[in-house]
């Protein structure tokens, strides 16, 4: 906390003579410095915060969603075989339905 500066050219001689040593407190400059220090492991931590939740919803969406309905789709294909022709045919229509109103948003520009 305090620092002291003392010439140090002075030969051995001249070291037994008096001499002018100066004290600095680095208090204030400890504080400034630890203030500023936790700011940042603050914003370092609302990084990785911001993004584990942003990993963690890509995950979810792109991952463990799409797994899930396949889950769910084998699960009711395995109670009732004949679903599988039912889910394959709404496919159809859905995908027919988007493209149908992705050509009508073109046409309408």
């Amino acid at each position: 906390e305090i620092q002291a500066f003392a010439p140090s050219t002075l030969p051995g001689s001249q070291l037994s003579d008096l001499y002018l040593v100066f004290y600095f407190d680095m208090r204030p400059f400890n504080k400034e410095s630890s203030g500023f220090s936790l700011g940042v492991t603050f914003f370092v931590m609302v990084l990785l915060v911001a993004a584990s939740m942003t990993f963690t919803s890509d995950a979810n969406r792109l991952v463990l969603q799409p797994v899930e309905k396949m889950i769910e789709r084998v699960e009711a294909i395995r109670e009732k075989p004949l679903l599988a022709m039912k889910m394959a045919d709404d496919e159809f229509k859905a995908e027919e339905i988007k493209k149908a109103r992705i050509e009508r948003a073109r046409r309408s520009q």
